[in-house]
């Protein structure tokens, strides 16, 4: 099954050993699971396999804290000595400059 996506954004990866990856940020669309459960898929494929399915008691929430979700995995990956950049211009592109701060990671 193909997932729709509400947004999608590439960065470049560049892991603390010095290997290089194009990873996407890929975001669906809430869906209604169950009358009060909501999800939206989000995956980073070319980085982490597979999507995750984040879960909230509306769409809103689930879209929240998907958004939320990617900004910490990426940001983990800085943590870790990761950095990302723009994939046209190879410009750094830190996450913490990129979420909004509504999006707490």
């Amino acid at each position: 099954m193909t997932i729709p996506f509400a947004t999608s954004l590439p960065f470049l990866g560049v892991a603390a050993s010095g290997r290089e990856f194009t990873a996407t940020v890929r975001v669906a669309p809430p869906r209604q699971i169950e009358p009060d459960l909501w999800g939206c898929s989000v995956s980073i494929p070319g980085w982490e396999d597979g999507p995750s399915e984040i879960v909230n008691i509306d769409g809103l929430g689930a879209m929240m804290l998907a958004l939320r979700f990617a900004a910490a995995r990426m940001k983990n990956f800085e943590d870790r000595g990761g950095r990302w950049f723009d994939p046209e211009t190879r410009e750094p592109w830190p996450i913490s400059s990129y979420f909004h701060p509504m999006v707490a990671i």
